[in-house]
């Protein structure tokens, strides 16, 4: 009698955990593909208005800026930042930034 009733409870629960096998749970992709098609505009498009309606939204963070040119090698630069440290100008004493 006890090996009948495990054997049919492991068959309906055999039965029970095959039922839904096929078919995808909630939130995973559709049984069917849909159809995707080619985008008509191009992808600097896209990039620019992301980000003018980034700026439009006050989101800034994401906009590249490119730093202006200079003329200056990067020897002189560093030579007028050390002139500048000895006369004075630099960060006030526990100032990190």
């Amino acid at each position: 009698m006890k090996a009948r009733q495990v054997l049919v409870s492991t068959a309906l629960f055999a039965a029970a955990a095959t039922a839904f096998a096929g078919q995808p749970y909630a939130g995973e992709f559709p049984v069917t593909q849909p159809d995707f098609t080619p985008s008509s505009v191009s992808r600097a498009v896209v990039q620019a208005e992301a980000k003018v309606s980034a700026i439009d939204a006050g989101d800034a963070s994401r906009v590249v800026v490119s730093a202006p040119a200079s003329n200056l090698s990067r020897e002189e630069v560093r030579t007028a930042a050390r002139a500048a440290m000895r006369a004075g100008h630099g960060p006030a004493a526990g100032d990190l930034m």
